[in-house]
């Protein structure tokens, strides 16, 4: 045991006169460096081993069983990792990018903690009944400074905010709230929320890497150490834009790989930021109307904090098929604007009836031009969750106009062209606050004047027309004249639109289209796969929904396939798989395979081919139980028994409230040449608690394996 004592305390005399000799120089060796590295990896052992021993110590003298050799050897494990860590520790610490308050109280912590770790190994062995006494005390001593030691070994590599941030403890001053989008500080209210949820875990005050803090203002426009990181308006010449297209094994792709990597609608917003100035003060409001934008910027809304569960998919599928648009305010939240789409209809009493199902999420309600009347819109007195309400272009009068004096939280009414009066108007006024009202009749004078409303009620009313709030209409989708989605070379895609002097714009990324994307003016050639978005355009009108399709390129298409597990009897023929003929929005459209089982299938292209790339097409509809696989994987080789793994795709839960879905999940890699193709896919297996089916099997629904 001597002997054992003797070789630990060489070991690490010799590895601390290392890290001396480190602090004397100029640049630190990088051999001493690398070994800092084993901090992280060492830091686990003595954390452990104390807690473990400390555990069995008890248990011990519980049972008052002799367990000294037990303890003694495993402190002497402690102690010796416990003083390695540290010095590891202090290697670690020479590399720069720390925050030197914090990085000493860790130090000094670590090395205490590891001093005491000794000590408590050599009192646990002494024979003296004084030092005896002295173990427990000085054992627990320990323990409570090895956790102060781990919380500032947190706040270094992750900031100061990680142990509190899911805390049910909230330690943060209450948000002033946001509900428009224009209310936004697009540096305060985006970019910062972005930058603290992926960024400045290793860009703060207490860990600074590459010298760049991105805390402050200050310190942004402060740089790191290769200089300014925005240049404003030249998002090329922007490093910190720059780095998050470059590809995720890069050392300077950020944030690391590892870590929480930004969304394509985070990069965006960057983007957009950078490209218009990167200004640090201004509103939304006074950018450049821009679709993309506007529906990014939802997510960052600051609502009222209500316990509220999420809808059910029932009352959402039922008010969809009375002809609403149902959307999600923010990601995450319950909240939901419902938009009536069908102007030329009178809206039933059983579609306003069925949104008091949806009362505590709708917050946004919307019935321009539904001919609503008084004898309607009694259901509209028990939306008191409503913060904006159109009622403009309907056939209201006071009547309904009183049904809103208990609406606390309302904020925005649109009452334009409607038979309400100044009078009741002013009456409701004196019951709600409202932020902003929309009010007058092109048809009658009468509503001109309102003046002493404004002052008398502090709001804002808003007369004759607005434009984009008001007399717009929304454009039909334009259509995609091609009935060819798979392909071999190239194809050709045509549009059109339906009314004059509109315009169609589209996009080949991925991407929503919006006013600044390419006009479509003559034929569309693809040589390649893409997602084809494309979204109708006209002065005065609302932008359409926006059109999509897969186009996919396929390199061989598959002789034969088969399956692991069947489909289900119902829809059955796995050759639909390989028949180049994508399935409609209708799974009983006969071209589409149903599996109540995982999906993995083998593909045999005849012989050996060379490829990179496959794309498998799936369907969404969850009222029936049809949801999207949770991953996919993709096999190779020459045989169908050494066949080695080339790509993975984890797939992102689902959007709960959009009802059907088509979508191509699509695996790229390095060329490879083979045969055979093996396609794996995972099932959630049985329906969420959200659902209304919770509990039940999960179906996937695939109609084409494709070889790119």
């Amino acid at each position: 045991m001597v002997r054992q004592n003797k070789i630990l305390f060489f070991v690490l005399s010799l590895i601390f006169s290392l890290s001396a000799f480190a602090n004397q120089e100029e640049e630190t060796p990088k051999f001493l460096l690398f070994l800092g590295r084993f901090h992280p990896l060492l830091l686990h052992l003595p954390i452990g081993a104390l807690l473990l021993t400390f555990f069995i110590e008890i248990i011990g003298r519980i049972q008052k069983n002799d367990i000294s050799l037990i303890i003694s050897y495993a402190l002497g494990f402690s102690a010796f990792f416990s003083v390695l860590t540290a010095i590891m520790g202090y290697l670690l610490s020479l590399e720069g990018g720390y925050g030197k308050d914090v990085l000493q109280i860790h130090m000094y912590a670590g090395f205490t903690m590891a001093g005491l770790t000794c000590l408590l190994y050599f009192t646990q062995k002494a024979k003296k009944s004084a030092l005896k006494k002295s173990y427990l005390p000085l054992y627990l001593i320990t323990l409570t400074l090895t956790i102060i030691t781990g919380h500032y070994g947190s706040i270094l590599t992750h900031g100061d905010t990680f142990l509190t941030t899911y805390s049910p403890i909230s330690f943060e001053d209450e948000k002033e709230l946001i509900l428009e989008t224009d209310s936004l500080y697009y540096y305060k209210n985006v970019i910062t929320p972005i930058l603290e949820n992926k960024c400045v875990q290793c860009h703060n005050d207490n860990k600074i890497k590459g010298e760049l803090n991105l805390t402050t203002i200050k310190h942004i426009l402060a740089g790191g150490e290769n200089g300014d990181i925005i240049k404003a308006g030249k998002i090329a010449d922007s490093p910190i834009y720059m780095s998050l297209l470059l590809p995720i094994e890069e050392d300077k792709h950020m944030p690391p790989s590892g870590k929480p990597q930004l969304t394509r609608n985070e990069i965006w917003l960057i983007k957009h930021w950078i490209k218009t100035g990167a200004d640090f003060k201004k509103q939304v409001a006074k950018y450049t109307s821009n679709d993309t934008l506007t529906n990014s910027l939802n997510d960052y809304l600051i609502l009222p904090k209500r316990n509220v569960e999420n809808a059910g998919m029932n009352e959402v599928s039922r008010l969809i098929a009375h002809g609403f648009t149902i959307k999600r305010l923010v990601y995450g939240e319950p909240f939901l604007s419902a938009t009536y789409t069908r102007p030329n209809q009178k809206i039933s009493k059983e579609a306003m009836q069925d949104l008091l199902d949806i009362s505590e999420q709708l917050v946004e309600l919307n019935l321009q031009e539904s001919k609503l009347t008084d004898d309607l819109a009694s259901s509209i007195k028990k939306l008191t969750s409503l913060r904006t309400l159109r009622l403009d272009k309907t056939m209201i009068t006071d009547e309904t106009l009183l049904l809103l004096k208990k609406h606390k939280e309302l904020s925005v009414l649109n009452l334009f062209n409607t038979n309400i009066s100044k009078n009741t108007l002013s009456e409701l006024l004196t019951s709600i606050e409202l932020e902003k009202v929309f009010f007058g009749n092109e048809e009658n004078p009468e509503y001109t004047s309102t003046k002493e409303i404004e002052k008398e009620k502090n709001t804002t009313i808003v007369q004759g027309i607005k434009e984009g709030f008001i007399v717009k209409t929304k454009l039909e989708k334009p259509k995609i004249i091609s009935n060819i989605s798979i392909f071999e070379n190239k194809t050709n895609i045509d549009l059109t639109g339906n009314l004059k002097e509109e315009k169609i714009r589209y996009t080949l990324d991925g991407e929503d289209p919006d006013s600044t994307s390419t006009i479509y003016e003559e034929s569309i050639l693809l040589n390649k796969s893409v997602l084809f978005k494309a979204k109708a355009f006209k002065k005065n009108w609302f932008p359409s929904d926006i059109v999509q399709r897969d186009f996919s390129l396929i390199k061989r298409q598959a002789k034969e396939i088969t399956v692991k597990y069947a489909p289900n009897k119902s829809y059955t023929g796995i050759k639909k798989l390989i028949d180049l003929e994508k399935g409609s929005s209708s799974f009983r459209d006969g071209k589409w395979n149903g599996y109540l089982d995982d999906f993995d299938a083998t593909l045999d292209l005849g012989e050996e081919t060379t490829f990179e790339g496959v794309s498998v097409n799936c369907l969404e509809r969850l009222p029936s139980y049809i949801f999207y696989p949770i991953d996919m994987e993709v096999y190779v080789g020459n045989d169908k028994v050494t066949m080695k793994k080339v790509g993975y795709l984890d797939i992102p839960p689902t959007d709960r409230i959009q009802d059907i879905k088509i979508k191509s999940f699509i695996i790229n890699f390095p060329k490879e040449k083979a045969r055979y193709i093996r396609v794996k896919m995972k099932s959630l297996k049985t329906i969420p608690t959200w659902h209304e089916g919770a509990g039940a099997e999960v179906y996937i629904f695939i109609d084409e394996v494709m070889v790119l």
